[in-house]
């Protein structure tokens, strides 16, 4: 599961893996934030839920 303090990051593919150019990963910071009176074990649902999403956007 995730922590606020804790830097994940999921590396962007090029489309086109047969090119004979060189490969390169991309790497960018990301920090989510959950703010309000809810509890943390829902807190922690949605921002591992966010992460998910992100990674399979990505891969």
């Amino acid at each position: 599961m995730s922590h606020p303090d804790e830097e994940q990051a999921y590396p962007l593919q090029a489309q086109d893996t047969a090119a004979a150019a060189p490969h390169a990963d991309y790497y960018f910071p990301v920090e989510v934030v959950m703010a309000g009176d809810i509890p943390e074990e829902t807190k922690n649902d949605i921002v591992q839920e966010v992460w998910n999403a992100l990674h399979r956007a990505l891969s």
